[in-house]
């Protein structure tokens, strides 16, 4: 089992849609 890929997976598509929300409210 790849844990360690979907840990990744998952930290990076939220810091993804964190930056997304970030350039939103500028």
């Amino acid at each position: 089992v790849r844990k360690i890929l979907l840990v990744i997976m998952i930290v990076s598509g939220f810091l993804f849609a964190q930056n997304e929300a970030y350039d939103a409210l500028k």
